[in-house]
């Protein structure tokens, strides 16, 4: 496992300080040059030894790795390093750790839905009024993110085809992860908004589930041709899952829906 981590985090500078290392069988190196190793060199050495001395502690890899980045804080896998911190402390039950290192990964991949949705789990299980606030934050940030992807899929669909399932369940998640925080800070009006935006998602998504987008249009076209009181259940059901779809993958409305309303 320590191996593969090594090469997993720097591979090609790993490789180069191993054939520093060896005996050379050509021409002689100077004492100087010897005893100087390059900034790469010393960094993946650094690296080789941060992770060799944790053998597979969480904890003692966290703390090691924390300290190479202190000492090498422009390193070109601070990303990774990070990256590997996080889920060390995630498996050594470390959530502050987690927290902590998940912003800072949040600072170089903001859009990263998996990261954001983590955050928000982690900060509202500590219990506090300030994690909460943060984990509202970045519940925001999630459903912000959730709409733009699954926006950017109706717009790739082209209005052909169905739209997938994972951005739309996606958007769903974050709302109810959104939803469950209001509840928790008091804010029951907000909280039960975002459950009903889960659920229009959701309709939408389950009711448009089968045929083309388009014959779809063509249907609620006649339907809204019928007074609303006249309309049947199904009727009435695939016009409120078309408005929920143009509104949830920001068309603009080819209908009147108004005509919709009691």
């Amino acid at each position: 496992m320590l191996l593969g981590l090594l090469l997993l985090l720097n591979p090609v500078s790993l490789r180069g300080v191993q054939a520093a290392q060896r005996p050379s069988t050509g021409s002689a190196v100077s004492p100087q040059a010897a005893a100087k190793p390059s900034l790469e060199e010393q960094e993946s050495q650094a690296l080789q030894d941060a992770v060799r001395s944790s053998e597979d502690n969480p904890q003692a890899l966290i703390k090691n790795l924390e300290g190479f980045l202190g000492r090498f804080p422009e390193s070109a896998q601070r990303e990774q390093i990070l990256h590997v911190i996080y889920k060390s402390a995630l498996r050594g039950n470390d959530p502050q750790t987690a927290i902590e290192c998940g912003e800072k990964l949040l600072g170089l991949k903001p859009g990263d839905t998996d990261l954001l949705s983590s955050l928000v789990d982690m900060l509202d299980r500590q219990g506090d009024a300030f994690s909460r606030v943060k984990a509202l934050h970045y519940a925001t940030s999630f459903v912000d993110r959730a709409e733009m992807e699954l926006k950017g899929a109706a717009r790739s669909a082209g209005g052909k085809d169905r739209v997938p399932d994972s951005p739309t369940i996606m958007l769903a998640t974050a709302y109810l992860m959104r939803g469950k925080l209001y509840a928790k800070s008091g804010e029951p009006d907000k909280a039960v908004a975002d459950y009903d935006r889960m659920k229009y998602v959701m309709h939408a998504r389950d009711t448009l589930s089968h045929g083309d987008i388009n014959d779809h249009r063509k249907d609620v076209e006649d339907i809204l041709t019928v007074a609303p009181e006249r309309r049947s259940p199904e009727q009435k059901a695939l016009v409120t899952a078309l408005k929920n779809y143009d509104h949830f993958h920001g068309n603009d409305y080819e209908y009147d829906y108004r005509e919709d309303e009691p």
